[in-house]
Formats: structure tokens, C-alpha cells, sequence
């Protein structure tokens, strides 16, 4: 089983659970996801693979496009 790195506050632990859900089903191969609120960090996860053989872990500082939802 993938497991996510970073930290959330507890408030946020059912987003957690869905994107370890999307790891460990396949649904994803990796994740990363920050979400600021009025300036504070709140959510700050990364998990998975860089790639679909699955050989390349997913690290904090990978590089990937970026959507941005304000």
C-alpha cells in the first residue's frame, strides 16, 4: 500500500482518506495537493508514483502541472 506524506489538520483527515483511497485502488498513480486558507497551510500531501510502472516514488518536491482553484 502507497502511503501520503505531509501533514493536514484534522479537519481535513476525510480529504485525506479519499486521495490515499485513489493511491491505494489505482485510481491515481500520484498525488500531490496543498491547500492554502486566508495565508495558512491547512493541507499539504503528496503520495504515489512519478510513473505507471510504479517504480519511481512521488516525492514532496516533484514536478508536475499545476492547477490552481481560488
Amino acid at each position: 500500500m502507497t502511503t501520503l506524506h505531509g501533514t493536514f489538520e484534522p479537519r481535513f483527515a476525510g480529504l485525506r482518506q479519499a486521495l490515499q483511497r485513489n493511491i491505494a485502488s489505482g485510481q491515481e498513480t500520484g498525488v500531490s495537493l496543498v491547500v492554502d486558507i486566508d495565508g495558512e497551510r491547512v493541507v499539504d500531501l503528496w503520495g504515489g508514483h512519478r510513473d505507471t510502472a510504479r517504480t519511481t516514488a512521488w516525492e514532496q518536491d516533484t514536478l508536475t502541472n499545476v492547477w490552481s482553484i481560488t
